[in-house]
């Protein structure tokens, strides 16, 4: 896939799955010549490189080279919040000497991949998340370079849909739908027939009202229909889903449905 110019975002369910998908976002910049900035929490950077070296690159040699830069996204972060809101120009002033030196190194297309927003995310700061994603479209105009986004949220787990969902679709060109999004469609439909005799998904279309939501994944957008339209079923079908993923805590007497 091309990823060139586009800001794209993905979900992932555990640091396993999105070590695997970031490391091929990053490895396909490598192999193209491209230069690479990579902006990631110390537990999700070390498992990126384990994936780069499985797939050929060692990422030491690599930011030798000045191809690869790695950076934490907790100072990262740190560098530019202002009263729990990202600062325009002390962001742009972080992130900017970053894209610009390695394109000094020759590196002329750029790719990044960054988890900031996650981050501010899962601590309940989803406008703070907004806001950053915004600033990384405004920045990309005026450097020109793709991005990659990663958020941990777990299909399967109701509080994943308590932030306003839509607005990452917003704010990213694309949603890449990765194996878990197939997995979440499949045992979300599952479920529904198991309740109802229908698939869900066949009531969920193109149309939402909340702009950007036609970017994400069906299984989730499914999830937010029925969180819309039967809301005290929600709980229900996503228990029958998880026993169709195989999930270990299906029946865990915090899980079970009375």
């Amino acid at each position: 896939m091309d990823y060139c110019g586009n800001h794209f975002v993905q979900f992932h369910k555990d640091s396993a799955t999105l070590a695997k998908e970031v490391s091929a976002f990053i490895a396909t910049g490598l192999r193209g010549s491209e230069g690479v900035v990579a902006i990631a929490t110390e537990e999700h950077t070390r498992a990126i490189i384990e994936e780069l070296f499985h797939k050929g690159f060692d990422a030491a040699n690599c930011q030798e080279a000045g191809q690869l830069v790695l950076l934490d996204a907790e100072a990262t972060l740190a560098a530019f919040m202002s009263v729990g809101i990202p600062d325009w120009p002390k962001f742009r002033d972080t992130i900017a000497p970053q894209i610009a030196a390695t394109r000094d190194r020759g590196f002329q297309k750029i790719r990044a991949y960054g988890e900031m927003v996650d981050i501010l995310w899962r601590k309940g700061n989803s406008a703070a998340a907004i806001r950053l994603e915004e600033y990384w479209n405004d920045i990309s105009h005026i450097m020109s370079f793709s991005l990659l986004c990663a958020y941990m949220l777990d299909g399967l787990d109701e509080s994943s849909y308590a932030g306003p969902l839509h607005e990452i679709g917003r704010t990213h060109s694309d949603v890449i739908s990765g194996e878990d999004d197939a997995r979440l469609l499949s045992a979300i439909d599952a479920a529904s027939e198991d309740l109802w005799g229908t698939r869900l998904s066949t009531f969920v279309t193109l149309s939402e009202s909340r702009q950007g939501e036609h970017r994400l994944p069906v299984g989730r957008r499914t999830v937010m229909w029925l969180k819309r339209t039967m809301p005290l079923k929600v709980t229900e079908v996503l228990y029958h889903a998880k026993r169709h993923m195989g999930d270990p805590n299906f029946l865990t007497p915090e899980n079970k449905i009375r």
